[in-house]
């Protein structure tokens, strides 16, 4: 049986896609194939090298180590290829239509090889070395290599690289740039340039392929659900575009590219890092284990190095309680974030991990950790208050009083958990590096005009920060520093325009947060800006409808110097 190519290689494919009746018990580890070309919405004609950046690069980012990865061989590839190009040039290629045709090609193969399989059930096969030997015997006759079996005998998982927009613009933009008038004075000039806009939208679409009464079914694998927050942010739905200038040089890896190519590069890369997020949020590919020991702000549990475990990865500590059906469910009783990762890659290793209990009084051994993954990093909107001090002096021909104080303002901070990153140790555990923009008013005062009592300007900085969090349970103090500029703008009384002077500082900062959820915290902090001086200001007006800017102007002292508070609302996303 099975004598000509064509059937040896169904057969691989076959065997490649079914779940293994062998080896479960002696690993959690899923197998998953994937189709090696990129399935396209319509016929974009990518060329070969885009598709293979396409085909790699997402297949390093969702290549996580909790999966061993196999792609499907070359001969199914060409025929299924040559299929979808066909559709592809006629009509767009839905998820509907894909299922049908994998369903057309694959499963009616599927069912003869499980029937193999209820062959090795029936001989009742116990140990490796019998299982072994039957592999090796059903190899020769087929023809397929053995190891290639053992290598993929626990796939029951698919993916589909879907390419669902691809589009290239070329167009003509309009900015502002600089002319210089005269020594300190410049003139706005709106130029035109010329632009090349990359879009894209890439997609994974997963499916998974069981047996009901010995039948085999195909099931398309849902997105995990997103919430509110999430689906604004879900990049596999929006797409990513960039926009690169025509005639302007553009490295990628460090290699010279062209506009293009890096617009096209940068663009994916940036779906493939969000693909490989939502990757782990799929209920199927979620890593769980058993508690192993349980200590007052500490437990442990059976996963490490081996599956990939980073530190600070989230962790739901789970109970199964069986409701009033007699069914079986999962009831969360607290959450935990991984502090330590135990080395278990080799057969003589075998420490579990700890985690640091967040939230649960109650936790105990043989209770269940579910990952809960944690996201990309943060978005906090703020409510802060920054200093602003000007002091007596002369601008052009406006004398300023003495003006010092703090005014309230908001803001908005985006951070990243740099500890959560598997190249750095343990020892930048919940050490969060951020960027913020903050705009807040200021008053000043003048000295030559008696009716206008107090005049408003504005604050607008911009700080690169970095904190370090310590977890006490659902409290969570942190300390935290880095630097920041800021713009100080205000009114010219004499006139249209207005005057800015910029300072530079550093920023030093503690606080409370408070954890509520994985998801959702708030928080409040103190902080203080130590800033540079500065009687240097520029002043923008407008003349005849255009625009200028006189630079160096002599005025009074500026300083941010002082005392600063925030309260915030922490999302994790």
């Amino acid at each position: 049986m099975f004598r000509t190519k064509t059937q040896r290689t169904v057969i691989l494919i076959i065997i490649i896609l079914c779940t293994s009746c062998f080896a479960q018990h002696k690993s959690t580890r899923k197998a998953i194939t994937y189709i090696p070309f990129l399935l396209q919405k319509e016929d974009y004609n990518i060329d070969t090298d885009d598709e293979k950046y396409i085909l790699d690069t997402l297949r390093d980012a969702i290549s996580l180590d909790r999966f061993n990865y196999n792609p499907l061989p070359e001969p199914l590839v060409k025929k299924f290829r040559r299929e979808m190009k066909g559709i592809q040039q006629k009509k767009s290629v839905t998820k509907e239509l894909l299922k049908r045709k994998i369903k057309q090609y694959l499963l009616p193969e599927i069912e003869k090889v499980h029937n193999i399989q209820l062959e090795m059930r029936a001989k009742d096969l116990v140990t490796e070395t019998d299982k072994n030997r039957f592999i090796v015997q059903k190899a020769k006759e087929s023809g397929i290599d053995a190891d290639d079996l053992k290598k993929v005998l626990n796939s029951a998982f698919i993916y589909v690289p879907y390419l669902k927009e691809y589009k290239i613009e070329r167009k003509t933009e309009k900015e502002d740039k600089k002319v210089k008038v005269s020594e300190d004075k410049y003139k706005t000039k709106e130029v035109e340039k010329k632009v090349i806009e990359v879009q894209t939208n890439l997609d994974v679409l997963w499916y998974k392929i069981s047996f009901v009464n010995d039948k085999p079914k195909l099931y398309y694998i849902q997105k995990p659900k997103q919430g509110f927050f999430k689906e604004l942010l879900d990049l596999t739905d929006i797409g990513s575009s960039e926009t690169c200038e025509i005639g302007e040089t553009y490295k990628f890896d460090g290699q010279k590219v062209s506009p293009i190519e890096y617009a096209f590069k940068e663009s994916i890369w940036f779906q493939t890092e969000e693909l490989a997020r939502l990757t782990k949020k799929y209920p199927a590919f979620k890593l769980n284990a058993q508690v192993r020991n349980v200590a007052d702000w500490y437990l442990s549990f059976d996963l490490g190095t081996k599956e990939g475990i980073n530190i600070d990865d989230g962790y739901y500590i789970c109970e199964k309680v069986q409701n009033n059906k007699g069914d079986f469910k999962r009831k969360r009783r607290g959450f935990v974030k991984v502090r330590q990762i135990g080395k278990n890659r080799t057969f003589n290793q075998t420490e579990p991990s700890h985690a640091q209990i967040i939230t649960g009084t109650q936790l105990t051994k043989g209770m269940q950790a579910v990952e809960y993954p944690m996201g990309l990093g943060s978005f906090i909107p703020m409510m802060i208050k920054t200093p602003c001090n000007i002091d007596d002096g002369k601008l052009e021909n406006i004398k300023f009083k003495e003006s010092r104080g703090s005014n309230s303002g908001g803001g908005i901070q985006i951070e990243a958990d740099i500890g959560n990153s598997k190249y750095l140790s343990k020892k930048w555990s919940e050490v969060w590096l951020g960027m913020g923009l903050g705009f807040s008013s200021v008053n000043y005062k003048y000295q030559d005009y008696p009716e206008i009592k107090e005049d408003q300007g504005s604050i607008f900085k911009i700080d690169f920060n970095m904190r370090k969090k310590y977890y006490f349970r659902r409290l969570a103090p942190y300390l935290g520093g880095g630097m920041g500029i800021g713009i100080i703008s205000i009114n010219n009384p004499k006139g249209k325009g207005s005057f800015s002077s910029g300072v530079y500082g550093l920023n030093l900062q503690g606080g409370l947060e408070l954890f509520i959820t994985p998801k959702f915290s708030i928080g409040a902090g103190l902080g203080a800006f130590l800033s540079s001086t500065n009687s240097e200001w520029d002043k923008k007006y407008e003349e005849n409808d255009e625009e200028y800017t006189e630079e160096d102007i002599e005025g009074p002292e500026v300083n941010m110097n002082g005392f600063t508070n925030i309260f915030y609302i922490n999302f994790t996303f």
